[in-house]
């Protein structure tokens, strides 16, 4: 994923009613690290990125930006 946009990370969990550490617990990672991803200063690895869209019922395409 190229333009993985970390706005619609939290826009997502925010609809989905989900904490941050809802979500790390759901995908199987730190709260610390969707943090981080959410404000843009960690892109998520491949393995987390399929983690997070599966927390979330979403595609990974989804989180792309273009």
């Amino acid at each position: 994923m190229n333009n993985f946009e970390p706005a619609r990370l939290a826009a997502f969990r925010k609809s989905k009613g989900m904490t941050q550490r809802a979500l790390a617990r759901a995908a199987g990672i730190s709260q610390a690290l969707v943090a981080e991803i959410e404000r843009g200063k960690h892109s998520p690895s491949p393995a987390a990125l399929a983690k997070l869209a599966s927390a979330l019922s979403v595609a990974e395409r989804d989180f792309d930006g273009t």
